[in-house]
């Protein structure tokens, strides 16, 4: 798949979609994700996506300090999100980011198939096979 590769900045953070169609979050350092930021963050990843959604997902989690039920749910469950991603690579690089992230796969049960890496190149790999 070719698409034209596009950005956005976000106060969380950074939203790319690349030539592959391939949605990327890099979420800025020591943020909380609540609720409110979840559904905020994925109504721009959506209004970026269009209708290229929904779109193989990257999500580099190692910045994030922590994220509350209701995020953990809306990201988990949500319809929205679901429209928005088709697959979820969590890219994790601490031991810290990757017990934060079993926990939220291990409670929160993800409607659309998501794993864990330590690098962006193995998830890229993953979401693209």
């Amino acid at each position: 798949m070719s698409i034209k590769a596009r950005s956005a900045e976000h106060a969380l953070a950074t939203i790319e979609i690349d030539r592959d169609g391939v949605l990327l979050f890099r979420y800025r350092d020591g943020i909380y994700l609540d609720e409110a930021g979840a559904r905020d963050i994925v109504a721009c990843g959506a209004s970026l996506a269009g209708e290229d959604a929904p779109m193989p997902t990257v999500v580099l989690v190692s910045r994030v300090k922590g994220v509350s039920k209701g995020a953990r749910d809306f990201f988990s469950k949500s319809a929205e999100n679901w429209a928005l991603s088709s697959r979820v690579a969590m890219v994790v690089r601490s031991p810290t980011a990757r017990m934060v992230a079993n926990f939220f796969l291990g409670l929160n049960k993800p409607e659309h198939p998501t794993r864990l890496f330590n690098d962006e190149a193995s998830a890229r790999a993953w979401l693209l096979q």
